[in-house]
């Protein structure tokens, strides 16, 4: 009876120890999730997954151990066997990725999984290097949301004028833009909103 304990705890250890992941995750709109699940060396050579539901039967498959996933390579997996962890990545989250979602791992019998909760919060807009050599930021600027506007003058260089920046969602990613089509100008060039587009 003593030995079956033992053996049925050291089952629950090995179980509960080898695969963990981060918790639970907060992201903005329209940013990457990263993901990394460590697990134990005797899991080194089994196949790795991501998977979107609460339990085994649910859990939508999204990517596999060096796979692109099934929504292409929005979703992607490596696998270091060296490191004994796998990490993940989701680009341009949206707020219907909100959900539970597990690392797991395949085997016989039970396979091993670890629940998180990922939740996307609204899109925001921070500093970018498109517009940094343009204009000054405030001081105590690091980021607005969507639809709010910061107030930034030109640098030195150029005519010293303010001008609003607005937070806008574009293609799954929020950037800073301004309806100025020629917001900062100087003797040689005037630096035009359709300047930074082939950048963006």
């Amino acid at each position: 009876m003593k030995r079956l304990v033992l053996l049925l705890g050291s089952l629950l250890i090995l179980g509960v120890w080898s695969l963990s992941g981060p918790g639970d995750i907060s992201v903005h709109h329209g940013e990457t999730l990263v993901v990394t699940c460590s697990y134990n060396s005797n899991f080194d050579n089994y196949k790795k997954y991501w998977c979107r539901g609460d339990g085994r039967s649910s859990c939508h498959i999204i990517v596999q151990s060096q796979d692109c996933g099934t929504e292409g390579c929005r979703a992607s997996m490596v696998d270091d066997p060296r490191s004994h962890r796998f990490n993940v990545t989701m680009v341009k989250m949206r707020p219907e990725d909100s959900d539970t979602y597990q690392c797991g791992i395949e085997r016989h019998g039970l396979d091993l999984m670890t629940p998180m909760k990922v939740s996307v919060l609204p899109g925001i807009c921070r500093k970018s290097s498109l517009w940094e050599p343009l204009v000054v930021f405030p001081v105590d600027f690091d980021h607005i949301r969507e639809k709010e506007e910061v107030e930034v003058y030109c640098q030195e260089k150029f005519e010293r004028r303010r001008f609003l920046l607005k937070c806008k969602h574009v293609n799954h990613t929020f950037e800073l833009q301004t309806k100025d089509l020629t917001p900062c100008k100087s003797e040689k060039r005037t630096y035009t909103w359709q300047d930074l587009q082939p950048l963006i």
